[in-house]
């Protein structure tokens, strides 16, 4: 409630009156102070010879002006501005109370919820949606023209991971060769260069038979069937060289160093001697076998189909995240929502108490009201009393000038909250009428708000595939006119440039 709104709540005095903070009560000690009624009544009674006629004198009059004046200057004015806050305060309780009312803002709210979350997924990935469904279209295109690919392409999850196997083969099998190759001038240390030098030539060699050649082979073309084919064999031949070349280098380094070498692989390159040297070339086989398999498995074993499906896959993850984080929203603003519902039992709870509350104020707003008016009462009384007291003084009687109450009381402004009270009532059980319905309504259709909650969810998460789909043809569209407008201007140019050849030309002739 407003700060505005406290002021008709009176407060408790010290002496335990009735107050409010912004109204001060009829000063009756003040107004005695300032018309002094019993002396006025003494200078009456010395002028004015003893009468019956208790009509009100002037200088009543005056003081019973001077009551009425603070009446309606203060306690009226202020029980009609009152009035119009306490009204204010019953449409704030009123507010709300209809559990129905309660449940279609509930639902307003979530649908205006989701929309954000929509507007800003679109808007944020509507570029990201056009390129995914352009790389559906390319995979598939290309299962279409490359008949028998399976829907999932064969890849290795990191490229990091097969490259470092790779790697380590390869300082494998150097350190492997290092002793075979120890003999060498450098010793150990030379041995093992030597050795990954040769074991780089055979693994390199040996991944790109399986990467480039292998692959090839599966491919529907003839032709790069058999280059495919003529590539792995032409780096098998060298392999093969590469193998028989280092065995033989190995025996050379053994017997008299590296010219024996290169004679014995000019003119007889199988003669091998050794055990050692078998081993030599067996050990570089394997490697190069697993070489092949690992660049055979480096991507789709069909060329061309894993870099299109890493496209479509990457683009589909994307949106398949950015999906799931609208979900995720749309799911919070849906909890929300649910959570709003159980709270509306708590809220109609809430406003029973207030009503409650509310009703007890009320009864001490017009205690104080009658407390006020009841004090001005009695200060106008007591200040006519003094009067005639007073006057009797002054004429040696008593008891024959007595105070006229009904006339005084007539005289006093009125003031009946009789209609305010009967208002407030009538609608305090309105209140509380429509509350206690509101509860029964509640309770009977809880479950059927949840249960249309969840419809509404997954009504609107349904209609995000359409609307998805109606921007992507839009998308399409603005492509498509984007193109047009564009051959047009090329068109235009083309034609320009043709027509200023030939005026050239004619003007040559």
């Amino acid at each position: 409630m407003s700060d505005d709104a406290l002021r008709w709540r009176s407060t408790k005095g010290k002496d335990g009156s009735l107050k409010w903070e912004g109204v001060k009560p009829y000063n009756k000690d003040e107004a005695f102070r300032k018309f002094a009624p019993e002396q006025n009544g003494i200078r009456y009674g010395q002028a004015t010879p003893q009468h019956k006629d208790v009509a009100l004198t002037s200088d009543e009059n005056a003081m019973l002006s001077d009551v009425n004046d603070h009446i309606s200057k203060y306690i009226q004015d202020w029980h009609i501005r009152c009035a119009g806050e306490i009204g204010k305060d019953l449409n704030q309780i009123g507010a709300e109370t209809n559990s129905r009312d309660m449940f279609s803002t509930i639902k307003h709210d979530f649908g205006k919820a989701e929309l954000d979350s929509r507007e800003t997924y679109l808007n944020s990935n509507k570029q990201l949606l056009a390129e995914k469904d352009q790389a559906r279209r390319d995979l598939n295109a290309f299962r279409g023209t490359h008949k028998g690919r399976p829907n999932i392409a064969s890849y290795p999850d990191s490229n990091v991971l097969h490259f470092g196997i790779v790697f380590l083969c390869l300082v494998a099998e150097g350190i492997a060769n290092a002793y075979f190759f120890s003999d060498n001038s450098l010793g150990l240390i030379g041995g093992f260069l030597e050795a990954l030098l040769i074991s780089l030539a055979n693994v390199v060699a040996s991944f790109m038979a399986g990467w480039l050649c292998l692959r090839e082979i599966n491919h529907k073309s003839t032709v790069r069937k058999a280059l495919g084919l003529i590539g792995f064999m032409v780096i098998v031949v060298f392999l093969v060289f590469l193998h028989l070349a280092s065995a033989q280098y190995r025996e050379a380094l053994q017997r008299s160093g590296d010219v024996e070498f290169f004679t014995s692989l000019a003119f007889n390159p199988s003669t091998l001697q050794d055990m050692q040297s078998f081993l030599l070339m067996g050990i570089g086989a394997v490697i190069s076998l697993f070489a092949m398999y690992k660049g055979y498995t480096f991507d789709d074993p069909y060329p061309g189909y894993g870099k299109v499906y890493r496209i479509w896959k990457d683009r589909n993850d994307k949106v398949s995240e950015a999906q799931l984080n609208y979900t995720r929203e749309v799911n919070a603003a849906y909890n929300v929502a649910v959570q709003a519902v159980d709270a509306i039992s708590a809220k109609l709870d809430s406003k029973m108490g207030s009503l409650k509350d509310f009703e007890a104020e009320m009864s001490t707003y017009f205690a104080c009201v009658d407390s006020y008016y009841s004090q001005a009462q009695g200060a106008a009384s007591a200040l006519i009393t003094a009067f005639r007291g007073g006057v009797e003084t002054s004429w040696g009687t008593s008891g024959t000038f007595p105070v006229p109450l009904d006339l005084l009381n007539s005289k006093l402004q009125p003031i009946d909250p009789s209609q305010l009270k009967n208002d407030v009532k009538a609608r305090l059980n309105q209140l509380l009428d429509a509350i206690l319905a509101s509860r029964e309504y509640y309770a009977e259709k809880r479950e059927d708000m949840i249960q249309q909650l969840e419809a509404e969810r997954e009504a609107r998460i349904g209609k995000m595939e359409d609307t998805v789909q109606s921007l992507i043809e839009q998308i399409k569209l603005e492509k498509e006119q984007d193109q047009k407008e564009q051959d047009k201007v090329e068109h235009s140019s083309t034609s320009l440039t043709d027509s200023l050849l030939i005026s050239d030309a004619v003007e040559s002739r």
